[in-house]
């Protein structure tokens, strides 16, 4: 079976070039088009094409220098898009790093606020311990529960700050 389809074709070939109609071959400029992960310029623009092809008023020519143009536009296009891809993912990088370093500026800013209320709060205490009162006992125990309620933030925002930064 092989053999007879292989004569076919041999036979169909010659009766073709016999004819005069003979497919040349020639690799065609799709090659040159393809866009698949904008590979690097230089595979594809190697120079004008040694063999050319003249019509009769002689403007094969200038359709090769139309063609050439487009390959060098495409050529300049994937170039500005690579660029533009690399400049893309750097600024992401960049915004990253920033989010981490306000966060952080954000964690240490509550921290010390919450210390600022809690030395607040110690001189609350200490200016109602100088004034004579009869109620000392009981307002004495409700400025140590707020300090320790305070001091307990505030440590529990460090460790959870040096948790996800360090």
């Amino acid at each position: 079976m092989g053999g007879e389809e292989k004569k076919d074709s041999q036979t169909e070939r010659r009766k073709n070039e016999i004819m005069g109609f003979a497919v040349s071959v020639k690799p065609s400029g799709f090659e040159l088009m393809q866009n698949c992960d904008l590979p690097p310029p230089s595979k594809f623009l190697m120079g004008p094409d040694k063999s050319r092809v003249y019509d009769i008023a002689g403007k094969g020519e200038e359709g090769e220098r139309n063609k050439m143009e487009v390959l060098k536009a495409l050529q300049a296009s994937q170039t500005r898009a690579r660029e533009a891809e690399k400049k893309a993912a750097l600024l992401k990088k960049e915004r990253e790093c920033l989010k981490i370093v306000v966060l952080g500026e954000a964690m240490h800013l509550f921290a010390y606020r919450q210390q600022l209320r809690l030395v607040e709060l110690q001189l609350l205490h200490l200016q109602q311990q100088q004034q004579p009162d009869g109620d000392e006992e009981e307002s004495s125990s409700v400025a140590w529960l707020l300090a320790l309620l305070l001091s307990f933030g505030i440590g529990v925002t460090t460790a959870l700050s040096w948790r996800y930064f360090l």
